[in-house]
């Protein structure tokens, strides 16, 4: 009975969090179960036997996927939302919900769609049932951030994961939505693009560079690595452009890690 209300309990949180599509630290769900037990924290194995129940349930109940991530991956937006008085040991992992459901094959029978999308086009439909899936942005009408979205993920997928954000606002400009200017369609354009970081779709970093100075640059977020993936990124990048990559550069763009010697822009995506 105890473990089954603990279980519901992590579950109404995860719940209550993805609301936001915002994770939730292992140092939170930690401090949940302790207020039902007199102030008296679990052992870690208890809590990580909780969780894996929690992770079942989720997936045979609700159709969602418990995600465990480490915090050195999580950008610097999504650990300023965070409590700041937890260790770095105790908060070394956090927690995402993402959709366990997948739209099927465009035809019964075939490989599954990460694969089938590198032998054949795909649909247009595809990417808004997916839009619609995440609930990505106002459930009333998801389809104009999610639209956002791919395109800022395509963007930085492009510049092999990491993007100064300066060259990010040089492409925003470009496609009409420049910072501090209201758009009729996804409101402030860094309003979104925090948005977006909250989420876990972007991961925003900070670095000095040699003068010591601060930049900033944009890697995928967890959320779009674990529920989007590259391979339907780059699938939509090449929709976009109406053209396919070369086996060469999707590989290249596939294996990419985001360091320092690979901030250069792929000949074949330039265009």
């Amino acid at each position: 009975e105890d473990k089954r209300r603990c279980v519901n309990k992590i579950i109404n949180f995860m719940l209550a969090r993805d609301a936001d599509k915002v994770p939730a630290k292992r140092a939170d769900i930690s401090e949940l179960l302790k207020r039902g037990t007199n102030g008296k924290a679990l052992p870690a194995g208890v809590v990580t036997r909780l969780i894996e129940e929690t992770k079942e349930k989720f997936e045979k109940v609700f159709g969602f996927e418990l995600v465990e991530q480490n915090t050195d991956a999580i950008s610097d937006v999504v650990l300023t939302q965070a409590s700041q008085s937890q260790s770095r040991a105790a908060s070394s992992k956090v927690y995402m919900l993402i959709n366990a459901l997948r739209p099927p094959p465009a035809e019964q029978g075939q490989q599954p769609p990460a694969e089938a999308m590198e032998e054949e086009e795909e649909e247009p439909g595809f990417k808004r049932k997916r839009a619609e899936m995440f609930e990505l942005g106002a459930p009333s009408n998801p389809s104009p951030r999610f639209d956002l979205a791919m395109v800022l993920m395509g963007v930085v997928a492009l510049h092999r994961y990491k993007i100064e954000e300066p060259v990010l606002w040089d492409k925003l400009r470009a496609l009409g939505l420049a910072k501090g200017t209201e758009n009729p369609v996804f409101g402030l354009p860094e309003k979104a693009l925090a948005e977006l970081c909250s989420q876990g779709y972007l991961h925003q970093k900070k670095s000095k560079d040699a003068d010591n100075q601060v930049k900033v640059h944009y890697c995928l977020g967890l959320r779009a690595e674990s529920e989007v993936g590259r391979r339907e990124i780059l699938a939509f990048v090449e929709y976009t452009f109406g053209e396919k990559m070369t086996a060469a550069t999707k590989k290249a763009l596939l294996d990419a890690d985001g360091s320092d010697d690979e901030d250069e822009e792929p000949e074949a995506a330039a265009a």
